[in-house]
């Protein structure tokens, strides 16, 4: 992407070693969402004057889930072949709740994007 012009931008997390084919890594205070998106619209208002690729990387879909779920454990569908446990239902329930911070990390980036 370097050779095509583009600025590379890391917010967040991706499995590769640090510095990896990035121009900049943003600074976030953890790797939740809220921070993660945060840090990646702060670059997005600074009106990046030529082309760049952003990879925004959450780590909520990593163990340890969150504790406190909007989703009450006990309405949670276990998929197979997971046993269907009070323990698996909660971090399941736990999964999902990180999924739901992860998506509203991406609607701010994306509203970051379309101003």
């Amino acid at each position: 992407m370097k050779g095509a012009g583009y600025r590379t931008i890391l917010a967040g997390m991706q499995h590769v070693g640090d510095g990896v084919g990035y121009d900049e890594a943003l600074g976030a205070d953890n790797r939740q969402a809220r921070n993660v998106s945060a840090a990646a619209v702060e670059y997005l208002d600074g009106a990046p004057k030529q082309p760049f690729f952003l990879d925004v990387g959450y780590g909520e879909t990593h163990l340890p889930f969150p504790e406190m779920s909007q989703q009450d454990s006990r309405y949670v569908r276990v998929p197979d072949p997971l046993p269907d446990t009070p323990e698996t239902r909660r971090m399941m329930a736990g999964y999902h709740e990180s999924v739901r911070r992860m998506d509203e990390g991406h609607g701010r980036v994306l509203e970051g994007l379309e101003r």
